[in-house]
């Protein structure tokens, strides 16, 4: 594993705010570019960079948030009585493998927008402590933090669309938390067992969703989150187009895909939602993903809806004809 100064790291974030690319930076200081980028990603986590210091309180109990919230009203089909229907989708964030620039970008379209609707397609948290696979000893970052930058997360979502419906389904990555508890033995299982702890350890506690008025679906959920239209996970095997046959959406396999199929009465529809993580992570080279997310808009009159893919590249994203960039 490679080292590197923390003020070439400090160095590296001024470029990074500028502008400046992977390919620019790596070739400056003649370093290979992925083993740069997973160098600069572990000096973020260490030192906190991108992790939203300032809204989430320190040094206080568990699950306090120190900011005012704003009243929300949690509508179950908030469709109902609209011609056009909004909807921002996206999916498998993986705090703290979070990519801070897509997520800025996100929020600055989700407040420009401001969709009726928004959903979060799970995998919100990496649960990267409580992984069945091997992991890095020299990661110092605890599930408490994770959980502490997804509810920094979440908050800003909240804040930017004070008035949306927000919908949030529980993850393969979020599962790993009821796995760990099953697998409790001797005095932690007799502790676990306890009813106030099964209600505390749960991700809407965790979370605070109640008090960011956000609804939670659990794993295996397919909600109707539109007319017709369905949202689900993604199965960890399986293909959700295949196994429900109805229009919707899903995440976890983290790229742009787009599946139809006609029937007799209708084109079905199904679309894959890519990831608001990082591409870079230490336990895969290179995978195939993208960044970014689903903006539908759905015309509940025709029937019809039409579903804008937004790209994250370097950086930078293009909507409704204006360019952002974080």
């Amino acid at each position: 594993m490679e080292h590197y100064p923390d003020s070439m790291m400090e160095d590296i974030w001024d470029r990074r705010k500028e502008g400046q690319r992977w390919t620019n930076i790596s070739a400056f200081y003649s370093q290979h570019e992925e083993k740069l980028r997973s160098a600069f990603r572990r000096w973020k986590i260490r030192t906190k960079k991108g992790m939203w210091n300032g809204i989430i309180q320190p040094d206080v109990a568990p699950y306090i948030l120190n900011h005012p919230l704003p009243e929300v009203k949690v509508d179950h089909e908030p469709w109902k009585g609209k011609k056009i229907f909004t909807q921002l989708i996206f999916a498998d964030v993986h705090a703290p493998y979070q990519c801070d620039r897509s997520i800025a970008i996100m929020l600055e379209i989700l407040h420009d927008s401001q969709p009726d609707s928004v959903i979060n397609l799970g995998d919100m948290v990496d649960c990267y402590t409580l992984s069945d696979f091997l992991r890095d000893p020299n990661r110092k970052e605890s599930l408490q933090d994770e959980i502490d930058i997804a509810r920094g997360i979440n908050l800003m979502v909240r804040q930017a669309a004070p008035n949306a419906v927000i919908d949030q389904f529980e993850g393969n990555h979020e599962e790993r938390l009821r796995r760990a508890l099953w697998r409790a033995e001797k005095a932690q299982a007799v502790l676990f067992a306890l009813t106030n702890m099964k209600r505390e350890a749960t991700w809407p506690m965790l979370l605070d969703l109640e008090g960011l008025g956000i609804n939670w679906h659990p794993t295996g959920t397919i909600k109707e989150i539109a007319p017709n239209f369905y949202a689900h996970h993604g199965d960890v095997k399986g293909d959700p187009f295949a196994k429900f046959q109805v229009n919707g959406i899903s995440g976890h396999i983290h790229k742009f895909l787009m599946r139809t199929s006609r029937t007799v009465k209708e084109q079905v529809e199904w679309f894959t939602c890519p990831t608001l993580g990082s591409l870079n992570p230490e336990y895969d080279c290179h995978p195939q993903w993208q960044n970014g997310f689903w903006f539908l808009t759905h015309d509940l009159e025709a029937g019809t809806r039409y579903a804008e893919p937004i790209r994250i590249q370097d950086g930078s994203a293009l909507f409704k004809g204006r360019r952002y960039t974080a």
